[in-house]
């Protein structure tokens, strides 16, 4: 087994073990390919890293910003941050002394010497004029820092998305490890605290901690995918929990150490399993919860009021971050009127809950 085809399998290996399940998973299973491309490459200019000089760097930089780069808007969360990570650890590993020795005393007995290069002055500008490897070590300099670009890419949509979004912004600072954030960290901790609380007053403390718990165990890509469903996880482990009659203990993230690379157009296929399972939990139980939110309500308006009311609860489970306002423009209300109706839900939770966990 030569150094690429060793390099390969250890690649492998680190994505069984940072796959769910012990099984290289689907999100590693697209990026691998690409990563596998990108360490033969280093190799390659690795071996002839005694022809490059900072001309051709220079040149082939140009060039790669020139190229139009794949639209990475489609890609989920946990690709963008598999993306990112292995273009971070191997993108110009050939300038490291260590792994040039590694690649000295491991495959230069294959390759042969590469052809000289001639330097020819266009239009003022030193361009390379050669042909075989030669020419292999321009284009592999270019696909150098074209893959350098896309990683960059994928880290811009990552930000972006996470600064669209007030949980995934909260979540990623809950579970950054930098040592610069410890108050932003502490805010982090107390807003994911009171929105517990706020969507399940009884409970919804145990149920946060349930779910910090679940997603500290997972490899960083899948938390990064499932940190979205936050809000819609709680209220859903809160039933689970009661259905138990257990609780749960404050998990520490302190000791846990991630690399954080921090969608709005892009569902989560898991938040979608979530809220799948939380609606129809809410549908099947949806008469005995309208009576309970309509209960004083005058008897004509009654069945109006509960159904809204219901309607409410179920944008507030999906969308816990929406103002009265914003859900007022959806009924054609009052922003006052979605305020009764939400102070209706929270005093209304307990009686609620007792329904749900029938």
């Amino acid at each position: 087994m030569n150094l690429i085809e060793a390099s390969i399998d250890a690649m492998r290996r680190v994505a069984e073990a940072n796959s769910e399940g012990g099984k290289v998973d689907s999100h590693w299973e697209s990026v691998l390919p690409e990563t596998q491309n990108i360490f033969a490459n280093e190799v390659f200019l690795t071996l002839h890293r005694s022809y490059i000089n900072e001309s051709m760097k220079h040149r082939a930089v140009q060039i790669a910003q020139k190229t139009s780069l794949l639209d990475v808007k489609d890609l989920d969360d946990a690709k963008l941050v598999l993306h990112c990570w292995m273009r971070e650890a191997w993108l110009g590993i050939s300038d490291n002394q260590e792994f040039q020795t590694l690649v000295d005393n491991n495959v230069k007995e294959f390759i042969y010497l590469p052809d000289p290069i001639r330097w020819v002055n266009a239009s003022g500008i030193l361009l390379p004029l050669s042909e075989g490897t030669a020419r292999q070590i321009h284009f592999s300099l270019i696909e150098r820092y074209k893959q350098a670009r896309f990683a960059q890419n994928c880290g811009t949509e990552l930000i972006c998305r996470i600064q669209r979004n007030d949980v995934k912004k909260h979540m990623s600072i809950l579970f950054s490890r930098s040592k610069d954030f410890p108050v932003e960290r502490n805010k982090a901790y107390q807003w994911l605290r009171e929105q517990s609380k706020l969507l399940v007053p009884d409970g919804g403390e145990d149920a946060m901690h349930d779910w910090l718990e679940k997603l500290s165990r997972l490899p960083l890509h899948i938390r990064m995918q499932k940190i979205g469903a936050t809000l819609t996880a709680i209220p859903q482990l809160a039933i689970d929990i009661q259905r138990k009659g257990g609780k749960y203990k404050h998990v520490s993230l302190e000791d846990e150490h991630t690399d954080t690379i921090v969608d709005e157009s892009t569902k989560d296929p898991n938040e979608e399993i979530i809220n799948d399972e939380f609606s129809q939990i809410l549908l099947a139980k949806q008469k005995k919860i309208e009576e309970i939110l309509s209960q004083a309500s005058p008897e004509k308006r009654k069945s109006k009021i509960g159904k809204r009311r219901f309607q409410v609860m179920q944008i507030l489970v999906q969308t816990p971050t929406l103002t009265s306002i914003e859900i007022a423009e959806k009924f054609n209300v009052s922003k006052q009127t979605i305020g009764r109706d939400r102070d209706k839900i929270r005093q209304s939770w307990d009686q609620i809950c007792e329904v749900l966990y029938s």
